[in-house]
């Protein structure tokens, strides 16, 4: 119980929204590769590989993305 409080105190919960053309990310660790067709980053145990076309960071502020694109496919991997 104190571990969500403490989340939605400090905020550092790791969050992912998906709409139609973009997708917001926050509290990830760190980009792994960046191109034109594929995002890969890390989060705490997990590894996000994003899938699509036209890829691009809209925003990038600390710990918190914005991309837009094409989007085809999101996996999560557990590590």
């Amino acid at each position: 119980m104190f571990d969500r409080i403490n989340n939605f105190i400090k905020d550092n919960e790791f969050m992912i929204n998906i709409y139609e053309d973009n997708i917001y990310i926050k509290n990830y660790i760190r980009i792994i590769s960046i191109e034109n067709n594929y995002i890969s980053l890390y989060s705490a145990n997990k590894k996000i590989i994003i899938k699509g076309k036209n890829l691009t960071l809209k925003k990038i502020l600390d710990y918190e993305l914005l991309i837009i694109g094409d989007f085809n496919n999101i996996e999560v991997i557990n590590e």
